[in-house]
């Protein structure tokens, strides 16, 4: 399985323009309101049509602007999960997901078989026949991913699924998703705004800024090494700082008021550095292999969550530097309640192993 996209559009003010290839393990698009995520998806569907590109699947082209190749949604093989799931109002549970069947030219007795596989696999047992207005969000959520399924895509989209639904409806819908997304064998494109739910689901990331990819890799190299401060903060580093090459070995970090040393050489095309804020670490006393880079800090607001708490802490280095940025820390709540009962002075600790640097952006 092997979507590719090639693709402009403009609109005033907005210019979208990608370049990637989707396979058969899901790929998560990233970015903030506005970079051309949906987009993407309403092209790939044939809901919108690009200003010139080309989109294939499985070697079948479902877009060519130079050949005037356009086929209409329905001819390409597309699910499509949207944000408020537009399931029809006025049809019963098996009727909606009966909707995109209709289309196929199966035989009657085929579309009853899929619907009841449908309503199977998406424990809608008893629900068949009720409309969507007699639906809590976790069973409509559910009678979406059916109806997007139920025709056999080759290709299946999502756009931020679980954004309308609280904590405990997101968390077993993500189970859901991801029970199905192990027996489904197409190619699967997932927009979402939460960083960890992307993680989670996606082995790839395509991250978007204002219609233009900025960075197409693994997951984990990308949360590990953006390539720039835009990737970095889209994929949630809260500490990113300008620097100044100060040696063979060492750097300044402009905005953190930090002179780090570092176990390997630097380079001439870094510009900026990062470190998110569950890599920085508070102690009373600095472990002997960090003492060069643990400086005494001083805390400007703590905010507590129900398992962690984020402080916010100025540093005080060996720098030229007057700046008095904030770094954020991340520390469990145990972690933070043992610093407390120490009542000693605090010193930031910052492990060069997890520090990233990036270059400017492109």
């Amino acid at each position: 399985m092997e979507l590719q996209v090639h693709i402009e559009k403009r609109f005033p003010g907005f210019h979208l323009q990608v370049n990637f290839t989707a396979g058969r393990e899901p790929l998560g698009l990233l970015g903030g309101s506005g970079a051309g995520k949906s987009m993407i998806l309403r092209c790939i569907a044939g809901l919108v049509t690009p200003d010139r590109g080309r989109i294939s699947l499985n070697g079948r082209i479902l877009f060519d602007s130079e050949q005037g190749i356009n086929l209409p949604s329905r001819e390409r093989k597309i699910g499509y999960l949207f944000q408020d799931y537009a399931v029809f109002p006025h049809m019963s549970v098996a009727e909606n997901i009966l909707f995109g069947l209709r289309l196929l030219g199966l035989s009657q007795e085929e579309q009853i078989q899929r619907v009841a596989r449908s309503i199977d696999q998406f424990q809608l047992h008893d629900l068949e026949n009720r409309f969507p207005h007699q639906l809590s969000g976790g069973q409509l959520q559910r009678v979406a991913f059916a109806r997007a399924l139920s025709t056999e895509p080759e290709v299946l989209l999502l756009d931020e699924p679980f954004s309308a639904l609280d904590h405990h409806l997101r968390t077993q819908m993500e189970t859901v998703l991801l029970d199905t997304l192990r027996q489904y064998s197409g190619v699967t494109l997932f927009v979402t705004h939460n960083l960890e739910e992307a993680y989670r689901v996606c082995n790839h990331l395509l991250v978007l800024s204002r219609g233009k990819q900025i960075a197409l890799d693994e997951k984990k190299r990308i949360f590990s090494h953006p390539p720039t401060v835009t990737v970095a903060q889209l994929t949630g580093c809260k500490n990113t700082s300008p620097i100044r090459i100060a040696g063979t070995h060492q750097v300044e970090a402009l905005d953190w008021g930090c002179l780090l040393t570092l176990d390997h050489l630097v380079s001439p095309n870094w510009k900026h550095a990062g470190i998110r804020a569950n890599h920085l670490r508070l102690v009373t006393e600095p472990a002997e292999d960090h003492r060069q880079n643990t400086f005494p800090c001083r805390i400007v607001q703590t905010i507590e969550s129900p398992h962690r708490v984020t402080i916010r802490v100025t540093v005080k280095g060996p720098t030229t530097s007057a700046s008095s940025s904030t770094l954020q820390v991340e520390l469990s709540k145990k972690e933070w309640e043992f610093l407390q009962k120490e009542a000693q002075p605090l010193q930031l600790e910052i492990d060069t192993k997890d520090l990233f640097f990036m270059d400017e952006e492109r």
